[in-house]
């Protein structure tokens, strides 16, 4: 849309507009606001009521001259109603009141009943009840009461006082549904999920802007959904509004990241309205001024461009970019957009942005959905049509307090963008966004657009972790991935594998190598694009038997040569749950590390002394222990000083038990170890909390 396409025309459109149009569309014709009190009902809900006006109650005879009933439907969405009109000046004596009911019910079940009751001398009293949870007292003056149908929260608020120079005996009723929009907070913990919200806000600088948009800068932020990731707005041109009031109210619903306002300064009067708010970090920010203008749409006033930002949604990099496009349909127009299409695709190319990673562009387009201007657009900047438009659904076209001539236009979008990791899902949906909060009454919105929900949900792929296999073993890899079309082809140090085109590798005893997977996948809406990518290295090793690894000690921290296969040992024992290619020892002892994944091992290391370990504890270390023959054959015996209870262990050198004996009361123990191959063996003796250990060998 224009910007400031008449500096008159939009004047008249802030002023004089709203009070026309809320005699001209709101189906009000019939009644005059002279001498009348006025019952109006606004539906901020996506469900359509039938209304019953009833006179129930009252000793006064209200003839059908003295009121009138209004509309006996309410779309969805559907702007303020007249439902009840009572002449005023009717004269009551002491004892006369009279009721009337609104009954309004929905296909939903949802019920509300408004009661309006009138005594001499008092002012008009309400009620309101319906639904469990809803049953309020009788009140006088301003209210509102809150209810949940089916986990749905509204409010129903009422107020007296004129709207858009209407009666100030006018009582407007709005029903107000919270959470219109629901976004799961499953979508926010997922890292492939983005919900991306544009929005067209109109915070035009004064005197052009409406009167309203401070009030609108406080409230946008905390009536648009709690799960959202991002924020796109366009026009936040006004520099007071937004940073006294858009930018605390959006820091303070959760989002603590923005981008600066576009092309804060440029040739033209005014910056270019596009900033994004993010719960997610903001990595990198660039913005570009487009390179022309038309001066008969009033375009070259600001500084309009693309915004670019790069934020990081738990560990998941995103590619967002933001525009508002050059307004009018011109010849001259269409030839400035036709460029700004290009200009737009060379500004994302040169961000240099990762193939394997999401791109979305979100913004105010000003091009028509299916017109030539979009599959010119679409020529350029090679863009993902959403896979669905959602337009709200309401039988009413009064469904805006802003131009509807511009709202209904389908003009902004969140694409996706070709070249880059493409989604499984793109969708766009078209709703309302209002608040009624006192200062918003009578105005309830919040842009002359309607706010665009975009998600893209993109593939979970992982790939299998590095592989350790012992001489025989069967090679076992897979992706794992949600995408139900996916196609695979493997590779071995980037040689493609003949015939292996499945989620997982089944290969018997493989070659060491460095193994990936071809992935392809496709998005098809209004146009096909496919997205080939590589898999992340899965290195598989052999592991040799014969091999000995290297450790050392550095400060208080123990490293191997090994890496993420290490198996820690002290005194001849593995170290339960130390798998990393450090270890920083608890205690003093002789450590060593052997090459393991569980079922095979390698030869154990050379001994590391950390800690001036003697062999022997304090508790025992006046013990004469001895061991002998050392070398051994068929046996191995240890003599104690004194009678002992406790247990006595052997290792082999990869760190295998192979003898776990426990004794009690004496002081000679004898191991049976004919069976034992011949080798290099650790015994570890163990006394109550104290150890001592010693290396052996067995001999023929």
């Amino acid at each position: 849309k224009f910007i400031f396409s008449s500096f008159l025309n939009t004047l008249y459109m802030r002023s004089f507009y709203p009070f026309f149009l809320s005699f001209l569309f709101l189906g009000i014709l019939p009644f005059t606001s002279q001498g009348q009190h006025l019952f109006s009902f606004q539906n901020n809900t996506a469900e359509e009521f039938t209304i019953d006006l009833q006179k129930t109650g009252g000793n006064f005879n209200l003839s059908d001259s003295l009121w009138q009933s209004g509309a006996e439907i309410s779309e969805a969405w559907r702007m303020s109603q007249v439902l009840l009109s009572i002449n005023e000046g009717i004269e009551l004596v002491e004892g006369d009141n009279y009721l009337f009911e609104i009954h309004l019910h929905s296909a939903s079940g949802l019920a509300v009943r408004i009661h309006i009751f009138k005594e001499v001398d008092k002012p008009f009293a309400y009620r309101f009840n319906g639904n469990e949870g809803l049953d309020s007292e009788w009140f006088i003056g301003d209210a509102e009461t809150s209810f949940t149908l089916d986990d749905r929260p509204f409010i129903i608020k009422f107020k007296e006082g004129g709207q858009y120079g209407r009666s100030d005996k006018e009582v407007l009723f709005v029903l107000h549904e919270l959470n219109t929009f629901p976004i799961d907070k499953a979508d926010f913990e997922d890292p492939n999920i983005l919900n991306l919200l544009t929005y067209n806000i109109q915070f035009l600088p004064r005197p052009i802007g409406h009167q309203s948009i401070a009030h609108r800068g406080d409230h946008l932020a905390a009536n648009i959904p709690q799960y959202l990731d991002v924020v796109c707005l366009q026009e936040a041109i006004d520099d007071t509004t937004r940073e006294r009031h858009i930018d605390p109210a959006f820091e303070a619903a959760g989002y603590p990241y923005r981008t600066n306002i576009l092309n804060p300064e440029g040739e033209n009067v005014y910056n270019g309205g596009v900033i994004f708010y993010s719960k997610w970090p903001i990595k990198a920010m660039a913005d570009y001024d487009y390179a022309e203008c038309n001066f008969n749409s009033g375009d070259c006033l600001a500084n309009k461009g693309v915004q670019y930002c790069k934020i990081n949604k738990l560990g998941k990099n995103y590619h967002l970019f933001g525009t508002h496009v050059e307004a009018g349909g011109q010849e001259d127009d269409i030839r400035i957009k036709n460029i700004q299409y290009g200009e737009q695709r060379a500004f994302i190319a040169a961000q240099n942005i990762p193939s394997d990673e999401p791109v979305l562009f979100a913004g105010d387009f000003n091009t028509k959905h299916g017109s030539d201007l979009y599959e010119a657009m679409f020529d350029s900047i090679q863009f993902l049509a959403p896979t669905r438009f959602a337009m709200p659904l309401s039988n009413s076209t009064d469904i805006s307090y802003f131009d509807e001539s511009v709202k209904w236009n389908v003009i902004d979008y969140v694409f996706g963008m070709s070249g880059y990791q493409l989604p499984m899902e793109l969708t766009n949906h078209f709703h309302i966004v209002r608040g009624i909060e006192d200062n918003l009454w009578g105005f309830f919105e919040f842009g002359d657009h309607f706010p665009v929900f975009g998600r893209a949900v993109y593939p979970s792929i992982k790939a299998s972790e590095d592989q350790l296999l012992c001489e025989g073993e069967t090679l076992d890899l897979g992706i794992t991935t949600n995408h139900p079309n996916m196609t695979y082809q493997w590779l071995k140090e980037g040689e493609i594998l003949t015939g292996e085109t499945d989620a997982t590798l089944k290969l018997n005893s493989p070659d060491s190598g460095v193994y990936q997977c071809q992935l392809e996948y496709s998005y098809e809406h209004e146009h096909s694009f496919t997205h080939s990518f590589l898999s992340s290295n899965m290195n598989v090793f052999k592991l040799d038997p014969n091999f000995q690894p290297e450790i050392w000690l550095q400060g208080d921290t123990l490293f191997s040569n090994i890496g993420s296969y290490t198996q820690w040992y002290n005194l001849g024992e593995p170290i339960h749950y130390t798998h990393e290619s450090f270890y920083v020892p608890t205690e003093a002892g002789l450590y060593q590390a052997a090459e393991s994944n569980g079922r095979c091992s390698s030869i154990l290391s050379e001994e590391i002394n950390v800690g001036n370990y003697t062999g022997m504890d304090d508790a025992i270390n006046s013990f004469s222990i001895h061991t002998y023959p050392n070398p051994f054959q068929a046996s191995l015996h240890i003599e104690l000083p004194t009678h002992q209870s406790g247990i006595v262990r052997l290792f082999d050198v990869q760190g295998k038990k192979v003898v776990d004996l426990s004794f009690s009361n004496t002081n000679t123990i004898v191991l049976a170890t004919a069976d034992l191959p011949l080798g290099i063996y650790t015994i570890v003796l163990e006394i109550g909390t104290d150890r001592w250990a010693e290396k052996i060998m067995k001999t023929e």
